[in-house]
């Protein structure tokens, strides 16, 4: 019955230990900027061309951020995305196909009457290969 007993519990600490590495596995990646401006900190592949994307204004809270995504090498932008505003945040993009892309985050404040929209860019962009 012991033997039995241990190799049950072994069989199990076997599965755990795989299905743990095994939820590590997805590449996550982690960036820094230039202090003062919003930055993507964070980006997950999430499998199937789906990412997910942490943000921060490093301090500062924007009334709103913008998010542009093209496709590596220039372009028109695929996509412009008006995300809630804050001190950070996180979403979760459906790209659709495989590609090399490039993202671009811009923190906003709100416009004033008569004046134009006033967005701070990111020091850096994020760039994707997914496939």
């Amino acid at each position: 019955m012991k033997i039995r007993t241990v190799i049950l519990f072994a069989g199990l600490a076997t599965a755990s230990c795989v299905a743990a590495t095994t939820s590590i596995a997805a590449p996550v990646s982690t960036y820094t900027c230039a202090a003062g401006t919003p930055c993507i900190v964070e980006t997950n592949e999430l499998g199937k061309h789906r990412v997910s994307l942490k943000w921060s204004g490093q301090g500062k809270k924007y009334d709103f951020y913008k998010l542009t995504i093209r496709e590596h090498g220039g372009g028109t932008p695929e996509r412009e995305l008006r995300l809630p505003g804050g001190k950070s945040g996180h979403v979760r993009l459906d790209l659709k196909k495989a590609g090399d892309y490039e993202i671009y985050l811009a923190g906003c404040e709100k416009q004033k009457k008569g004046a134009a929209q006033v967005c701070k860019p990111s020091s850096e962009h994020v760039r994707l290969n997914l496939r």
